[in-house]
């Protein structure tokens, strides 16, 4: 991808050059008058390395997503009317609607 004149420049992050090379800009692993992508900040050596490839595949990646959605939440559907907590018991009153006790100060 060009943009209007500016070169067309293979990928080259800070992460991929050797750092054995006696660079003019240590720091940013480049010589003086090297040309530079558009978003050269963006591939330096501590950012994103475009020259390397993923470990793992899109569609691996997404397997691995479901299968950890699965083991999450997959228990709390399959047992959804186990009971989760210590039953209780109703509140034992000898006559139910009596009211035994007020808090009103007179």
């Amino acid at each position: 991808m060009g943009i209007g004149d500016y070169p067309k420049i293979k990928p080259s992050s800070g992460d991929s050059r050797s750092a054995f090379i006696d660079w003019d800009m240590p720091d940013e692993k480049r010589n003086y008058g090297e040309p530079l992508k558009y978003d050269w900040d963006f591939t330096t050596e501590a950012r994103f390395d475009d020259t390397s490839r993923m470990v793992y595949t899109d569609a691996q990646l997404w397997a691995a997503f479901l299968v950890w959605i699965l083991i999450l939440f997959g228990p709390l559907v399959l047992f959804k009317d186990v009971m989760w907590f210590m039953p209780q018991c109703a509140k034992q009153v000898p006559f139910q609607g009596v009211k035994y006790y007020e808090f009103d100060t007179e």
